[in-house]
């Protein structure tokens, strides 16, 4: 596997574990510190798609929903089936409704934790826009600005003293901004994928300054710092800690690529599946223990159990190739 691959799986493996971290309420520093998670997905979106050249818009748009909405949707099946039967015998309060089961698999609210797949798909949809905007801007500062427009044009449409209707309002809380804000994320991953030491360093830095500045606007406003209250619908303060948090780890990507423990390539490999696994645990966890610490080893180890188990199954007795990409990864 390639240096730059490897650093890739280590860097997922740091977000999925952060992202594990935040659904089972850790202290409010830690709760703040952590929260670039997703925003650091979406910059290895950026990363991983750097070198991809999109011949068939079509075809990279149905291979990509597919690779990230069916196991979702497998998942779900299992899960709701599964609750249902123990709601049917009393075993557990019935809190499953048909209207949480349908926005669950439409990516909205419904049960959580499957909004981030949404982001993954509104950012699929505009790949070869994003990817063409990275290639016509050669001048580094130029593409700094225009990120920085990109972040603007999206805190403008999300406080415009206008009165949408509702379907309006939904389209922009739920679509317009999380598409506006995130593809800011996967410019700077598309763009920073091959640069050199010093060009990455530069971002940091750029981007260090800018975060600086909106932590003491913060501080100044309301007397504390809190990112992640910007972080529904994605808003200036918390992605511009994302893009410089990720920026850094993307500068430490040597070090990353001198990691070879299993556990970590293992996870980084097959987030997607991990992440799925751990929503029961984290329902579970958060009601009956108390202890953060405790909440999170039995989340995590337990979805990275779990998911091993089926990666064992599906590769040694699922010979329908075509279905086990999809159950693996």
């Amino acid at each position: 596997m390639e240096n730059r691959e490897y650093s890739i799986d280590v860097l997922r493996f740091i977000g999925l574990s952060l992202i594990i971290l935040a659904h089972v309420s850790p202290p409010y520093w830690l709760q703040q510190a952590r929260c670039f998670d997703v925003p650091l997905m979406l910059f290895i979106s950026g990363l991983t798609c750097s070198n991809k050249a999109i011949a068939s818009y079509k075809d990279f748009v149905v291979k990509r929903f597919k690779r990230l909405v069916y196991p979702v949707w497998f998942f779900l099946i299992l899960y709701f089936t599964l609750i249902l039967i123990a709601q049917s015998f009393n075993l557990i309060p019935n809190y499953l409704t048909g209207r949480k089961i349908l926005e669950s698999f439409l990516l909205l609210d419904g049960i959580g934790y499957v909004w981030i797949i949404r982001v993954f798909l509104l950012i699929m949809l505009i790949t070869p826009l994003l990817q063409k905007i990275n290639n016509v801007i050669k001048n580094d500062y130029v593409f700094i600005v225009a990120i920085l427009a990109l972040l603007s044009i999206n805190e403008i449409v999300l406080h415009l003293d206008i009165t949408f209707s509702n379907i309006v309002q939904f389209i922009v809380s739920n679509y317009v901004a999380y598409a506006l804000g995130y593809s800011a994320l996967f410019l700077i991953g598309l763009r920073l994928r091959f640069a050199d030491k010093k060009t990455i360093i530069r971002y940091v830095l750029i981007w260090a300054i800018i975060f600086i500045i909106l932590t003491y606007n913060n501080i100044e406003y309301y007397g504390v710092i809190n990112i992640t209250g910007f972080k529904y619908p994605p808003q200036l303060f918390f992605l511009t800690y994302g893009i410089f948090v990720s920026c850094f780890l993307w500068a430490l990507k040597e070090l990353f690529a001198k990691i070879s423990l299993k556990t970590v390539l293992f996870v980084g490999k097959n987030t997607i599946w991990i992440y799925l696994w751990h929503i029961p645990f984290v329902i579970l966890c958060n009601k009956y223990i108390e202890y953060c610490a405790l909440r999170y080893l039995i989340c995590y180890f337990s979805a990275i159990i779990i998911f091993y188990l089926q990666y064992q199954v599906v590769n040694k007795y699922l010979k329908n190739r075509s279905i086990c990409k999809y159950l693996i990864g």
